[in-house]
């Protein structure tokens, strides 16, 4: 795709300094020029061969929108600059834009707070965005906080609106399912899902609604996995502690399960300029305790260890630890990274004075049962675990550490409870689920397996451990269609993150084919795991094997 890109800065006589992919959106890039101000928003289309095969319908589909965007005019919506072909893509040039609003939602993750400032702003330009494409006759179709950019002075730009007027509800569903596992999924309304009639409903304003009130709950705080299942009605709104009464009941109004009950998108901006006259925004600056600017430092330092840069989010850190010596969560954070490069005693030391600023500080707690557990001090580690699981029922890696550490030294059950435990306090949890079901598993207890499984699949479908454990215990009891289903069911969805998860899927596969004598069958499977693995001797075998009984 690099070439591509080269090929438009060549055109547009630019010097491009660097690019980047939105990493939902694999059509966008963002293009920065080495002249200071000057880049474009890149969107490449794949229109197939261009010489044979061009994809009409695709075509028109971008020429539709095309003519809105020229005749588009909105501080909020994406300016269309130029449109061409290149080979077999299509692109659009529109304004320069920084990054997605996704950026933003990295809060909740990483114990930052939003400003309320900063909250409604962003609430009332993407309003209006929204209002302004009502007022055109269109509505959202591909919308979340990664299809949400901003520019360089924070100005929202909606992007990828859709064309369509409906929707088709059993293909909407599986898109959710899916996107769920990956977390990626579509903030569809809950009137535009059905798991098992292929319907078409219309586009409506009431499903924006829920759209924009999604994007603003996660804004506010809240997370996927709450999301998902508030919206298959399975857990109600949660108070976000991150904005106000008021912010929270025009929220869980918007996301009402009654679409009839969500308020217009009118009454919704009154609100929140109301909202905005009314809150006292110095003192809740002042009781945030946070720049801006180190506010944008601090999130950009937690992503880059996230993506493992690890030294460049080191550097940061240390430059926030220098200027605010006694804020206790860039110190807790410093000390997680310095764990990362095996530095442990200056970790130690950093998130002990992080304990001893802010005592119910769990982050910096956990950090200190990490390097506990590193170190092989287990009895500290369990301690340190334990006060942050005290502290935050909710901060799963915890809960996930400790049962880590204990079946590593055999203690099965300490872990079976612990994970018990937690599912009291964070119920339909999808690890909490996953991992309960993994020990029942291993010990062959397949009824209280499947029963934690049931459970999870019932919420996550599309889940690939969900599915590969049922595929083990189907097999084990030597239900091999029901075995076969949960495995081509992974492959065919592709839920499988890695080459190894692949393999493993296709080895199951090849075993219940040898068990019900389906050899050719098997070889195919066996094949397919020696290409992928070719060193592997297990592989080599049974190829041989399936071969001569054949």
């Amino acid at each position: 795709m690099s070439s591509v890109l080269k090929q438009i800065a060549s055109l547009k006589g630019i010097q491009f300094q660097s690019y980047k992919q939105n990493k939902k959106d694999q059509r966008v890039f963002f293009l920065n020029s080495q002249n200071e101000g000057h880049g474009y928003t890149v969107l490449v289309e794949d229109l197939g061969d261009i010489d044979d095969n061009v994809n009409n319908t695709t075509l028109n589909q971008l020429k539709q929108k095309i003519t809105f965007l020229k005749d588009c005019d909105h501080l909020n919506i994406l300016k269309h600059k130029e449109d061409f072909i290149i080979d077999d893509k299509f692109i659009i040039l529109m304004e320069k834009c920084q990054y997605s609003l996704k950026t933003h939602i990295q809060r909740k993750y990483l114990y930052v707070q939003i400003h309320l400032q900063v909250f409604i702003d962003f609430a009332l330009q993407l309003l209006n965005a929204v209002e302004y494409l009502h007022s055109k006759n269109l509505y959202l179709s591909n919308f979340s906080n990664e299809n949400i950019f901003l520019d360089e002075n924070f100005n929202i730009k909606l992007h990828d609106f859709g064309l369509r007027k409906s929707i088709n509800t059993l293909q909407a569903y599986k898109l959710f399912q899916i996107g769920a596992n990956q977390k990626g999924f579509h903030y569809f309304a809950p009137e535009q899902l059905n798991s098992s009639l292929e319907t078409y409903v219309l586009q409506t304003a009431e499903a924006d609604i829920w759209s924009v009130g999604i994007s603003l709950y996660l804004l506010a705080g809240s997370n996927l996995d709450h999301i998902y299942l508030l919206t298959r009605g399975l857990q109600q709104y949660q108070k976000q502690m991150q904005i106000n009464e008021e912010m929270n009941l025009l929220l869980s109004q918007m996301l009402s399960q009654d679409p009839n009950k969500r308020p217009q998108i009118s009454h919704i901006k009154q609100q929140f300029e109301i909202i905005k006259k009314n809150v006292n925004f110095k003192q809740n600056f002042l009781n945030t305790g946070y720049k801006q600017e180190e506010v944008e430092k601090f999130i950009k330092a937690q992503v880059m260890y996230q993506n493992d840069l690890n030294k460049e989010s080191l550097q940061l850190l240390e430059e926030l630890v220098e200027n605010n010596q006694n804020n206790d969560m860039y110190l807790a954070w410093k000390a997680r990274n310095l764990a990362r490069f095996d530095r442990y005693q200056e970790s130690q030391e950093l998130a002990d004075k992080a304990v001893s600023i802010n005592p119910k500080n769990y982050f910096a707690f956990n950090v200190k049962g990490y390097i506990y557990s590193m170190t092989n001090e287990l009895q500290l580690a369990e301690e340190c675990l334990k006060t942050t699981i005290s502290l935050n029922p909710q901060f799963i890696t915890a809960v996930q550490n400790i049962c880590n550490n204990y079946e590593e030294n055999g203690k099965i059950s300490e872990s079976l409870e612990m994970y018990e435990q937690s599912n009291l306090h964070n119920p339909n949890n999808m690890q909490i689920l996953i991992n309960l079901s993994r020990i029942y598993l291993n010990n062959l207890k397949y009824e209280n397996s499947m029963k934690y499984l049931q459970q999870n699949i019932k919420m996550y479908p599309y889940n690939y451990y969900s599915l590969y454990y049922l595929g083990l215990i189907c097999k084990a009891t030597k239900f091999y269609n029901k075995s076969q289903l949960c495995y081509k069911k992974i492959i065919q969805n592709d839920l499988f993150t890695v080459e190894e998860s692949l393999v493993s899927i296709l080895s199951q596969l090849g075993s219940i084919q040898f068990d019900k004598k389906q050899f050719e069958k098997s070889l195919k499977s066996y094949k397919k795991c020696q290409r992928l693995e070719p060193d592997e001797n297990a592989y080599v075998f049974n190829v041989s094997l399936m071969k001569k009984l054949i």
